[in-house]
């Protein structure tokens, strides 16, 4: 599995996006986890190979023709690792076997904090869950669900990343938090610098954050997702740690994930869609029901409690 990844790495190089050849390659890369993974693996060993560093200072005052003859010594390359793939494979496996790994749940209601191997801290929202991960090569985190806030220990050598579904999370070392929306998910930088990084290969976008900055990947039903960043007060996004929910322009599909996190029956939309109010306020986690029943004072919306305990929130 790992020599076909790194074939199809070698024949990918340089092909153009609408290629027949990609939808071969797409359709082999989701056939199967484990082939995105060993992809993944093998396109990171090449772009550490492929790095400014390494290409621009070989290439630096060539003219046209050497810089020809540097491409083609490249896909020669791409030839020569394919037969040596074995080493380097064994290599990269030693490099990327965890050495220590934990799986973390918070219950409804309750985020959880924990230090983890290095001595970072992840504290986790309520109803959150995330799969950490660490090797020689890197420290992972994969968030599931929820939301989490992350203060990550400086090591150069091991970059500490954090995937949220579409979206991969890039540091060394800072202070952020990650949020898992149903129509979005929010990255908010309280100090330091990630990489955001979302998209397949051939179109990949970034995003850098610093300082109180924030960025969100939004998803449409009818468009690409789109990654940008956003006027928001990165703090709000630490406040669970401190028992409370902050809401800066909140719709109602926001409302109903953040509070269904705090409840042991969930929090519903019902009703036509369609231009709705927005909220701002800070509620104190003790007090989500309270909120829900004046919730009808700040938007235009109607709440529902049910025999089994579901909050509907009725759109008018």
């Amino acid at each position: 599995m790992r020599e076909e990844a790194a074939r199809w790495f070698t024949r990918m190089l340089g092909t153009e996006v609408d290629d027949p050849e990609r939808g071969r390659f797409e359709a082999w890369l989701t056939s199967n986890p484990a082939h995105a993974r060993e992809y993944a693996a093998f396109e990171e060993f090449w772009q550490r190979l492929d790095s400014p560093q390494g290409w621009e200072t070989v290439g630096q005052g060539l003219d046209r023709k050497r810089e020809q003859r540097r491409r083609l010594l490249k896909n020669h390359l791409g030839a020569i690792l394919l037969v040596s793939i074995g080493g380097e494979a064994a290599w990269w496996q030693w490099r990327h076997t965890a050495i220590w790994e934990v799986a973390l749940r918070s219950e409804i209601g309750q985020p959880r904090r924990a230090i983890l191997d290095d001595g970072s801290q992840l504290t986790l929202g309520a109803t959150s869950a995330a799969e950490v991960s660490y090797s020689r090569a890197e420290r992972r985190i994969v968030l599931q669900q929820g939301e989490a806030a992350f203060d990550v220990v400086r090591d150069a050598e091991r970059p500490f990343i954090v995937e949220a579904g579409d979206i991969r999370v890039t540091v060394l070392g800072t202070r952020f938090a990650v949020n898992r929306l149903v129509d979005r998910t929010r990255v908010s930088v309280d100090h330091g610098c990630v990489q955001i990084e979302t998209g397949p290969f051939w179109r990949r976008r970034r995003i850098q954050l610093q300082d109180g900055e924030v960025a969100e990947l939004i998803f449409s039903p009818n468009a690409e997702a789109q990654l940008a960043r956003v006027q928001r007060n990165a703090a709000g996004a630490f406040a669970f740690e401190s028992g409370f929910i902050d809401l800066e322009n909140a719709g109602l599909a926001e409302i109903a994930t953040t509070f269904s996190r705090y409840r042991k029956a969930p929090v519903v939309l019902a009703g036509p869609l369609g231009s709705e109010s927005r909220v701002t306020a800070s509620v104190n986690i003790a007090d989500v029901e309270g909120f829900l029943r004046l919730l009808p004072k700040m938007a235009t919306v109607d709440v529902r409690f049910e025999a089994n305990g579901k909050a509907v929130l009725q759109r008018h």
